[in-house]
């Protein structure tokens, strides 16, 4: 129980969520990711385009924590490209909230692939 609250504390310290995710931002993995990411947007014609590619689609998912997005290309672009205001659209007709969460996030609607060039910092999103 003592090492729960060490870790806790430890982790809730001024500065050390930023430590860690500077951390992690720099590993290798992160790093190719997020190139990845930003050089898919930099080519995309369009929103639904780049959602095509699963590299940006799987640093979306990750970040968004919708890791199943990943894996169903189609349904990502479908509730992601929805206008989370409208009550028919496909973010709400969802069960899962976490979509309509992402729809709103990104403005995929609204932007299209201009939302994305702004998300390139994805960093933003995590």
């Amino acid at each position: 129980m003592s090492d729960a609250i060490s870790l806790f504390r430890r982790a809730t310290r001024e500065g050390e969520e930023a430590r860690n995710l500077q951390r992690i931002a720099s590993e290798p993995m992160q790093k190719r990711a997020l190139d990845q990411f930003r050089k898919a947007v930099d080519r995309a014609p369009d929103a639904k385009a780049a959602l095509c590619d699963p590299r940006l689609l799987g640093v979306l998912a990750q970040a968004l924590s919708i890791p199943q997005a990943a894996s169903q290309p189609g349904l990502a672009a479908r509730v992601l490209l929805s206008d989370p205001e409208d009550p028919r659209s496909a973010a709400n007709a969802l069960g899962d909230p976490r979509w309509k969460a992402a729809a709103r996030t990104l403005k995929l609607h609204a932007g299209g692939v201009a939302a994305l060039m702004a998300a390139r910092g994805i960093t933003r999103l995590t």
